[in-house]
């Protein structure tokens, strides 16, 4: 009889480790890698440890803002995006002129996004911590910095509006700010950029806030403040910036002496740990400008993951650059309703072969509806994306988290995935 009850046991034992590993995108229902066996459907996601790198792609509905927590516990926002419910028009590149609208904010109608943001990253900052080290602004739009919002609140001490990325630091503080034109801002002339200038005055010379130009081509401009000794195989290579691109001896100017368009100044990076690679540069597309294709060309190979460029709108993911860095896993915030835009989902999904897992933080209802065969390519959408890196790079896992609240429950598991 005891001998029975120790092979039921074992085989138990055997059943529930099978079930808890996952292959390629399917959704496990209750676990993760062998690094973060704690992760359930239905629960809150466990807190980041010691080793992993965590990537995550905060869902507001407003615009976009990533949150990275480093191997060693180094800390970065980038973008706080923050643009206000409503309809729009914008021209395809067909020409035609079609009507456009924001998807519904998240957790709730009233909710601000840098508030949303702010709530998250406290949530998630690692143990002992209570300041963002690094926030990097990619560039001066308002889906990525904030706009000026009727009925936000001014900030009490400076001369300026709490949205965005100002509003993001009254609710939790970043000691570094990096952006792609320090300390020139007088020629953008948008109120937004005005309103970002008066935060960064009042911010650096009342409380401390140090700021950066993004520096294109240095590989310590962002780099881990805690134990870097403890992983050499983490880097952080910045790219691109202000229109030029690293070619791995100097900065090329990819504009010359046409106008600086303002998606391809984006500041972008390439981000590197033992096997894992991640791309993330912004609206840095194929729109306007050959900062695409020169980061794509000058990266030479195959990547693991990538955030979207310009949230996958049209001319933006360019087959030529996407045959080149072959991601298995992208990341794609959006908030307008042409945003994935198909035809240009459809022509990346078709520029190399092989995986693809695609997740969106948003896809409205009705583009979702009238677009299956987008849907049947997406692998998960409607929620807070994390990527989960293994201690030491070696393979990664992602999470879709609930956004409808503050809670951030589990909604659904893939991988492990093995980097490359």
């Amino acid at each position: 009889m005891i001998m029975i009850k120790k092979i039921a046991l074992l085989l138990l034992s055997a059943l529930t480790a099978a079930c808890c590993v996952s292959s390629k995108s399917n959704t496990t229902p209750d676990g993760g890698n062998e690094d973060d066996k704690t992760a359930k459907v239905g629960e809150v996601l466990p807190a980041w440890s010691e080793g992993q790198l965590d990537i995550h792609a905060i869902c507001t509905g407003r615009g976009e803002c990533f949150f990275y927590i480093m191997p060693d516990g180094t800390t970065m926002v980038v973008d706080c995006g923050e643009i206000p419910s409503g309809i729009s028009t914008s021209t395809t590149p067909a020409g035609d002129e079609i009507t456009i609208k924001t998807v519904n904010p998240m957790p709730n109608s009233l909710a601000k996004a840098y508030e949303t943001v702010g709530r998250y990253v406290k949530h998630f900052l690692p143990s002992g911590k209570s300041e963002i080290d690094y926030m990097l602004m990619t560039h001066y739009h308002n889906d990525h910095m904030g706009s000026i919002i009727k009925g936000y609140p001014q900030s009490s001490a400076g001369n300026y509006s709490l949205t965005g990325i100002p509003g993001l630091y009254s609710v939790v503080p970043f000691k570094k700010m990096i952006d792609r034109s320090y300390p020139d801002y007088t020629t953008y002339s948008p109120d937004i950029v005005k309103n970002y200038a008066s935060f960064i005055e009042y911010a650096t010379s009342t409380k401390g806030l140090q700021v950066e130009k993004f520096e294109v081509g240095s590989k310590s401009q962002i780099a881990l403040l805690g134990n870097a000794s403890k992983y050499p195989s983490f880097q952080i290579r910045n790219l691109c910036g202000g229109g030029y691109v690293w070619n791995g001896a100097a900065a090329i100017d990819c504009y010359g002496s046409s106008t600086l368009n303002e998606n391809g100044a984006s500041c972008g990076f390439l981000l590197s740990y033992g096997k894992f690679d991640w791309l993330a540069a912004g609206d840095a597309g194929d729109t306007n400008s050959k900062v695409a294709y020169l980061m794509a060309s000058q990266i030479g190979r195959k990547i693991d993951g990538m955030k979207a460029h310009h949230h996958l709108s049209w001319k933006s993911m360019a087959a030529r650059s996407m045959s080149i860095l072959q991601p298995k896993l992208i990341v794609s915030e959006n908030f307008w309703t042409h945003q994935p835009w198909p035809a240009e989902f459809d022509a990346m999904y078709g520029a190399y072969p092989g995986e693809k897992n695609i997740f969106f933080t948003n896809i409205a209802a009705e583009v979702a509806a009238a677009n299956p065969g987008m849907m049947s390519k997406t692998t998960g959408y409607n929620g807070h994306v994390v990527v989960r890196v293994a201690p030491g790079g070696d393979e990664y896992s992602v999470y879709l988290l609930d956004a409808t609240d503050y809670k951030y429950n589990v909604k659904a598991i893939y991988g492990p995935f093995k980097s490359e």
